[in-house]
C-alpha cells in the first residue's frame, strides 16, 4: 500500500506542470496583449550571474552567439545579488531593445513557490513587450527548473536542453522542445585550442582523465574505475570539482582534456530532490569539448547522440562500468585504432562548430522569429 501511494505521488508530482502551464496559458492568452514592434533589430539578450559568467559554459554561449549573429546584436546581462531581478530584466528589455532573452531558470529565487511567481512574472513580461524567451534548462528532470522552464515559454519560445526531447515529451506541455542540443563551441575557443596544443605538443600525456563536477551517483562510478583500472595498472586521473566549489581556469581546464590519451564521462543525473525521470541521461558538454581537443572520448550511448556522433566511429560508448574499464584498457593498447577514432571525431567536431549547430537548432525551434 505505501509503494502505492508513492507512486501515487509521484505520478501527480510529474504531471503537476501541467497546473502551472495551463493556468499561465490561461493568464497569458486572456488578460494580456503584446505589444506591436515595427522593424526590430534583433537583440539577444544573456543573462547569469558574477559566477556564472565565469564558467565556460556562460562565456561560449555569448561568444558563439556573437559569432552567429554579430556582438552587436548580443547583450551581455550580469545579474547582481544585490540588485532586484525582475526589474534588471525589464530594464534591460526596455532600454536595450532586446527582442529574444536567453533565460536560465537557475538564475533567481532558489525557494519553490517564489521561484514560481517569478517565472509567471516573467512570462507576463515577456508576453507584454513581445520578447521570444529562449530557455536554458541543462537539466529538465529537476521538477523545479522544468516548471519554471514551461510557464516562461507558455505562448512562444523555445526550451533549449541536453536531454531527449523525444523522451522529455511525455511529461512536458508543450513540444518546442530543443534538445538534445551540442555544447555551443565558439570558433574562437577553437583557435585558442589549437594554440595550446602547439604549446603543449611535447608534453607526455595521462593515459585517462576524468575533468568535471562530481555528484552522485558518478562519484561512484568513478571510485570503481578507479580501483578496476589500477588492478590492470592504469593511471585514472580524477579532476572533480565539487558543485559550488571554485573553478580551475579555461586554460587549465582545456589543457587536462588535450594532455590525456583518454577522457572519461557519464551522463547520468544528479541525485538530488525534486529530480524526477533519473533514466534519461544527459549529453554533457564533454562530448563536444573532449573530441574539439582531440583527445579519445569514452562515453555512455545516450538517447539524441547519434544525431551528431556515431558511437565506434567518433567516440567509445561503454555499456556499463566493467564494459568502460575494458574499453579504456584495450584502446591503451591498440593506438592506431584510438588515433583513427579520435581523428574522425576531432574532425566531426569541427564540422559542428564551423556550422554553429547549437543556435541553427535553436533557430528552428524558433521558426518564424529566429535570430538570423
Amino acid at each position: 500500500m505505501d509503494k502505492f501511494l508513492l507512486e501515487i505521488k509521484r505520478f501527480l508530482q510529474i504531471k503537476s506542470i501541467f497546473i502551472f502551464y495551463g493556468l499561465t496559458k490561461i493568464i497569458l492568452l486572456l488578460v494580456l496583449k503584446k505589444k506591436e514592434k515595427k522593424n526590430e533589430k534583433i537583440q539577444l539578450c544573456i543573462e547569469a550571474g558574477e559566477k556564472g559568467w565565469e564558467s565556460i559554459e556562460f562565456k561560449e554561449y555569448y561568444q558563439s552567439a556573437c559569432e552567429y549573429i554579430g556582438s552587436g546584436h548580443v547583450i551581455k546581462l550580469i545579474l547582481m545579488q544585490n540588485q532586484n531581478y525582475l526589474k534588471e530584466i525589464s530594464s534591460t528589455i526596455k532600454y536595450k531593445g532586446v527582442t529574444h532573452y536567453f533565460y536560465d531558470p537557475r538564475t533567481g529565487s532558489q525557494e519553490f513557490w517564489r521561484a514560481i511567481l517569478e517565472s509567471l512574472k516573467i512570462a507576463i513580461l515577456f508576453k507584454r513587450e513581445n520578447v521570444l524567451p529562449i530557455c536554458l534548462s541543462t537539466d529538465l528532470a529537476v521538477r523545479r527548473w522544468r516548471i519554471q522552464s514551461s510557464i516562461v515559454t507558455c505562448v512562444s519560445g523555445t526550451v533549449v536542453c541536453f536531454m531527449s526531447s523525444k523522451e522529455m515529451e511525455e511529461i512536458f506541455p508543450h513540444k518546442r522542445l530543443c534538445g538534445p542540443n551540442v555544447m555551443p563551441l565558439s570558433k574562437q575557443t577553437y583557435k585558442n585550442l589549437n594554440k595550446i596544443k602547439i604549446v603543449e605538443k611535447n608534453r607526455i600525456k595521462e593515459e585517462v582523465v576524468f575533468a568535471g563536477s562530481l555528484y552522485e551517483p558518478r562519484t561512484q562510478t568513478l571510485k570503481y574505475l578507479e580501483q578496476g583500472l589500477k588492478k590492470k595498472n592504469i593511471n585514472f586521473q580524477i579532476y572533480g570539482r565539487n558543485i559550488g566549489s571554485k573553478r580551475v581556469s579555461d586554460e587549465d581546464y582545456w589543457k587536462r582534456l588535450i594532455n590525456t590519451e583518454i577522457v572519461f564521462t557519464t551522463s547520468d543525473q544528479m541525485m538530488q530532490k525534486g529530480t524526477d525521470y533519473s533514466h534519461v541521461r544527459h549529453m554533457v558538454y564533454r562530448y563536444l569539448e573532449v573530441l574539439a581537443s582531440g583527445s579519445l572520448l569514452i562515453a555512455q550511448d545516450i538517447p539524441g547522440v547519434r544525431r551528431f556522433f556515431t558511437p565506434g566511429v567518433h567516440f567509445i560508448a561503454y555499456k556499463n562500468n566493467d564494459d568502460a574499464i575494458n574499453l579504456i584498457s584495450y584502446y591503451l593498447k591498440n593506438k592506431e585504432e584510438a588515433i583513427k577514432v579520435k581523428q574522425v571525431g576531432h574532425e566531426k567536431a569541427l564540422s559542428i562548430i564551423d556550422a554553429r549547430v547549437f543556435w541553427l537548432m535553436v533557430d528552428a525551434a524558433l521558426g518564424t522569429r529566429s535570430l538570423s
